[in-house]
This record gives C-alpha cells, structure tokens and sequence, in this order.
C-alpha cells in the first residue's frame, strides 16, 4: 500500500467544514481537480452510505465513481473507500487549530504500483481539492431545507435578499395558509437538488410559476414575471438559520379576518409592493 498526506489549515470551524461534507450539494460543488464539476446519483451521508456520481472532467471526459463513506461521525475523521478502481481509502480529520480547522488528508491505495503511476496525478489534484473545499467552507454561508419528505433539497446564500409575509388571495389558496413567509433570493445562486425529477411547477395566475413537490406535495418556491431573476423560497422549508427576520407584511389589503397581526412590522398593499 501506499498513503498520500497533505493538511491544511482552514479559516472556518471545524463544524462548518463537516457541513461541507454533510450537505450533498455543497458536497458536489467542491469535490475533485479544479476544473471538475459532479453529478450525483447517490450520496448517502451515512456510516455505510453508497455515494455514486460522475465526475466530469474540464476536457469533456466523465468518470465514473464509487464509494463507500466507511466512517461518518461528527467530531471524528470521515473515512471514505473509493470501491472502484483505482480502489483507495481516504481518511479527513477535521481539528480544531488557531482560528479555525486543521484538515488533514490522508489517502491509501491499495496498489503501491498503481499509486506510483498516478502519483503525478494524485498530489496536485489533492491540493486543488482542499482549495476548493477550503473556498466551500470559508465563503459566503447558506441555508437549506427540504420538502416535506425530503425528495427536493434546497440551499440559498445568507443573508437573503429579504423575507416578507405575503398575504394574497394566490397564495393563501397555494399553501391553504392566512399568509405565506417567503424567502426571497437570486434564482441563479440557487441550488436545488432533485435527484428523483420530483419538482414541478404549476403556472400560476399572473404570469408566475409555482413549484412543488409531486411526492409529497409540498409547495416550495415561486417566480413570476413581476420579479425577473428572484426565486422565492417557503421560509417554513427551511432546517437551517435563515436572515433576516421577516421585514414586511405584503398585500396587505387582503389580509384575512381571522388572523390578528402582533407585529408592528410595515404593512404595505398590493399596489404598494414592487
């Protein structure tokens, strides 16, 4: 056998580099050479889990890929056994150091002689792969959520370009709810994550579109013509600290009698939303 080792300290705890594991789509932005992006099939996060994508390569050639995550504790290293070949274990400890985290990367190939063929390969590919995990934990925080049962997975950059309660007749009849707590965000920075094609978007009265979840039904997100680039994401979605706090109290004048606001948020009408 022979073992890879390289470190690298990480101005980020060792909690949100964990996350960056954790989280399939954070996972997926991050994993591999520069210049490689991923498509996954399975990510199993798990003691056990089978993890399978694609790696596609800058020069147009795809990599098939499986692994096992051997070893998933917080607090512990994650231990990862890439199962097809070339077969090796990869085992990242996550310490606490200084401002931060100390990653250390270890990698053992099985074949001593296949690790010396691609050793070329391997060293700076390691190192492209913790610039890219340190790029992924280091900027800017998300949050994520899901639908109800956990087929559509979402993640938007924090803070939010706002969070407003939207009291219109639409979405009143949409969710079944007095008002709806949305999260507004740039359409483009967001990540949504629908491995099984569960999605769905109804075109909605007004020239807008409502997504939701064809599994379990959950209502998720809306975008319409009114608000060019901006996706709105259900604000009760979300598992994760979303900011800000909500700011403002929209359509107002069609605000249901039977709910008594306690807020001294503004409240602003139809023709008074932009």
């Amino acid at each position: 056998m022979t073992t890879f080792h390289t470190s690298r300290d990480l101005l980020a705890s060792p909690q949100a580099v964990f996350a960056a594991f954790q989280q399939p789509h954070r996972l997926a932005r991050w994993w591999g050479p520069a210049g490689f992006r991923n498509s996954f099939e399975t990510c199993e996060f798990e003691r056990g889990g089978r993890w399978r994508f694609t790696m596609h390569g800058p020069d147009g050639v795809q990599y098939a890929n499986e692994s096992v995550f051997a070893e998933i504790e917080a607090g512990r290293p994650v231990v990862i056994d890439h199962v097809s070949a070339p077969r090796f274990r990869l085992a990242v400890a996550l310490q606490p150091h200084r401002h931060g985290t100390r990653v250390s990367w270890t990698q053992t190939f099985e074949d001593a002689a296949v690790a010396t063929a691609i050793r070329h390969i391997v060293e700076p590919a390691n190192e492209q792969n913790l610039d890219r995990l340190a790029a992924e934990a280091e900027g800017p925080p998300s949050a994520s959520g899901t639908c109800l049962c956990g087929a559509v997975r979402f993640a938007v950059p924090m803070p939010a370009q706002w969070v407003a309660h939207c009291h219109c007749t639409r979405c009143q009849r949409a969710h079944g709810a007095a008002f709806v707590t949305w999260v507004g965000t740039t359409e483009s920075e967001a990540v949504i994550d629908d491995p099984d094609a569960a999605l769905r978007w109804h075109a909605a009265q007004g020239r807008g579109q409502r997504g939701f979840c064809s599994h379990c039904g959950s209502p998720m997100f809306f975008k319409a013509d009114r608000w060019p680039g901006e996706l709105h994401v259900a604000r009760a979605l979300f598992s994760s600290e979303v900011r800000p706090a909500p700011q403002m109290h929209a359509f107002h004048d069609t605000q249901v009698p039977w709910v008594t606001l306690g807020d001294d948020l503004p409240c602003k009408t139809e023709a008074e939303t932009r």
